[in-house]
């Protein structure tokens, strides 16, 4: 038997004690054996909260690949999604049933422009003209833990992905950001979510999405006519087709794609940027 093998057992045989509920990642072995050994740079399980909102990379016995939060598996019993079966909602949750469906089928319509072993290569020639650094090092981290955008991390981001929405976004009150953006990052439902960050002014459906992208704890894409473009909705529709129902049957599109390939949203969201550029104007 392997020492992580004998740590499972040993577990297992404690369930169902309450002084044994656990306080770190590392105190539940049969994760710890989970964890991938090659993406997730090194860390050390017993320094993880159980209830943290750390996503890590898995690897299950049947070597399927996927991202989740470490409180998603140690609290709420979160296992591989591809031996669970699929979730046709990826996640997500809507305030009626009938927005959930209407996203459910607009997800199905979504198709890849281009043979998906081509996604790696995509995500590492991504060559999109502004730096992103500045935002995944030093803005997102803060955001996610604090809970909503200052008007200068607003600023900043939407200069990232249009400058020239700056002229409107500047009109933004520090007061109206921190309200609109908690809102929506604290929200239970992904219509609110998304919703708040659209009273934002000069903030439209892209700028939304990049909001929630790198604000959010949970996975959003940004959705934008490139992206679009890489899963087969031509660029002269896609400011006609922008509605709630197709924003939300986008993230589960891409939730799933982001699931099937083992790939983080981010990564996706390069690749899909990539294709589409690489097509030409």
């Amino acid at each position: 038997m392997t020492e992580a093998a004998a740590l499972v057992v040993a577990y297992r045989g404690r369930v169902g004690r309450d002084q044994d509920e656990p306080r770190s990642l590392g105190d539940r072995p049969d994760l710890v054996a989970d964890l991938h050994p090659t993406r997730n740079g090194g860390v050390d399980p017993r320094a993880i909260a159980a209830g943290s909102i750390l996503r890590l990379w898995w690897r299950c016995p049947n070597g399927h690949h996927w991202e989740a939060r470490v409180v998603d598996r140690v609290k709420r019993g979160a296992a591989c999604p591809q031996c669970a079966g699929p979730d046709v909602a990826a996640g997500i949750r809507t305030a009626s049933r009938s927005m959930l469906e209407a996203a459910i089928a607009t997800a199905n319509r979504f198709r890849l422009a281009f043979d998906p072993s081509e996604l790696p290569r995509l995500a590492v020639d991504y060559s999109y003209g502004q730096d992103e650094s500045f935002i995944i090092e030093r803005i997102a981290p803060v955001v996610r833990k604090r809970g909503h955008f200052t008007r200068n991390e607003l600023l900043e981001v939407c200069r990232w992905k249009t400058p020239r929405s700056v002229p409107r976004v500047v009109e933004n009150t520090e007061e109206g950001v921190v309200e609109l953006t908690r809102t929506g990052l604290g929200a239970a439902h992904d219509e609110l979510r998304i919703g708040s960050m659209l009273h934002l002014a000069g903030v439209d459906w892209p700028s939304a999405s990049v909001l929630l992208h790198f604000g959010h704890e949970d996975r959003y894409p940004i959705i934008d006519f490139r992206a679009l473009e890489a899963l087969g909705i031509p660029r002269a529709k896609t400011t006609q087709v922008y509605s709630m129902a197709f924003w939300l049957g986008y993230v589960i599109a891409t939730r799933r794609l982001a699931d099937t390939y083992g790939m983080t949203m981010r990564e996706l969201d390069r690749a899909l940027w990539q294709w589409s550029d690489e097509q030409g104007a």
